[in-house]
């Protein structure tokens, strides 16, 4: 994941989040990471993987375009950015910030990179640069359904689900939307195929 707090300024704004999502070449990242044999992911947790997940023409993927980052970053309220984007030193992680920094430079966000030790970077109790940074790369292993993934990394961090495990434990974005979640507590109680898509849909578009 690239996460930005949405809690914290300057990510606090939508805007300034979009802004970093326009910037970036995502058939330019899978060809630079992984010489191609990569699959183009989409700005949401709904993986291709699980079944009744959103189609490109469901929720279409963004493309790069600079000149509508520049746009968005001015609506948030500033010609640029500077921020500092903290991840761990494993497997091509650091190479993927490197890409991250060079795209958004010409959208007018300059990024300085901390590449941290993994130990460091995880931390542990109340010292998890993890969940804390403004601006952070985490890699996630595979699991085996949707909510095993989006409970944890994108409920809410303050609304504890008793009925959810896990809910908003690892939200490193701090970001919350009430829709969101209660959107996805149908979606993990729906039996109907059809009616799990409409559902993931709607989160996924969220």
């Amino acid at each position: 994941t690239l996460q930005m707090r949405a809690d914290q300024a300057p990510f606090d704004k939508k805007e300034a989040r979009q802004a970093v999502a326009y910037a970036l070449d995502r058939p330019g990242l899978v060809q630079g990471l992984f010489d191609g044999r990569a699959d183009l992911g989409n700005d949401h947790a709904f993986a291709p993987i699980y079944p009744g997940s959103p189609t490109t023409s469901d929720v279409p993927q963004r493309t790069q375009d600079i000149d509508k980052a520049k746009q968005l970053l001015s609506t948030a309220g500033s010609s640029s950015l500077n921020v500092t984007l903290t991840t761990e030193q494993f497997l091509e992680i650091p190479q993927y910030a490197q890409f991250i920094k060079q795209m958004l430079a010409p959208a007018g966000i300059n990024v300085q990179l901390d590449i941290q030790p993994q130990t460091k970077f995880y931390g542990t109790g109340a010292n998890q640069p993890w969940l804390q940074v403004p601006f952070g790369i985490t890699d996630w292993g595979a699991r085996g359904t949707a909510g095993q993934t989006i409970d944890p990394a994108y409920l809410c961090r303050s609304v504890p689900k008793p009925d959810l495990s896990n809910s908003g434990a690892w939200n490193s974005a701090h970001w919350c939307n009430e829709q969101f979640d209660s959107l996805v507590q149908q979606f993990e109680g729906e039996v109907d195929e059809q009616k799990r898509k409409e559902l993931a849909v709607q989160a996924a578009t969220i």
